[in-house]
């Protein structure tokens, strides 16, 4: 979604930060809020600390592998 709505504003994608996506009932339209900064300063002064990890690349995959493995059931040894 941040790519195609960067390619449509003509901005850089890290740029585009997605708030919202609320899907419309019985339909396949949703509605979007999303910001759009001028510069990465502007937006690392307005933004929340976890929505600039959130729409950081590259750790997203890392985040979900160690997330996988701080929830898996420890092996039951005893059986």
């Amino acid at each position: 979604i941040r790519k195609e709505i960067a390619k449509n504003l003509n901005v850089k994608e890290e740029l585009v930060v997605v708030k919202r996506i609320k899907p419309e009932l019985g339909t396949q339209a949703a509605r979007l809020e999303i910001d759009v900064y001028d510069d990465e300063k502007a937006m690392s002064l307005i933004e929340p600390g976890y929505m600039l990890k959130r729409h950081s690349p590259g750790e997203k995959k890392e985040e979900k592998a160690e997330a996988k493995e701080e929830k898996a059931p420890p092996a039951n040894e005893a059986q």
